[in-house]
């Protein structure tokens, strides 16, 4: 059997630029919410010294960063019309 692929236009419909700033927005989403994972995942133990509060605290520090980070990025963007 013969099958001709039709194109998606869809994925046409971004420039390379629109398509780095999704992976990059994506990237930091993915660590965002692996570092939340990591603290859930812990946070049903109870801290056995202050040093493992303080990772705890740490990652979920650094996750919310990143997504005001790509928040920042993405707004930016937007508005200079880059994206």
């Amino acid at each position: 059997m013969n099958r001709t692929l039709i194109p998606d236009p869809s994925i046409h419909a971004f420039g390379e630029k629109d398509v780095a700033v999704a992976f990059e927005m994506a990237y930091q989403i993915r660590v965002a919410v692996e570092k939340i994972r990591f603290v859930i995942k812990s946070g049903g133990r109870p801290a056995q010294n202050l040093e493992m509060s303080d990772e705890w605290n740490l990652q979920l520090l650094e996750a919310l960063q990143r997504l005001e980070s790509a928040e920042r990025s993405f707004q930016h963007k937007t508005r200079s019309g880059s994206l």
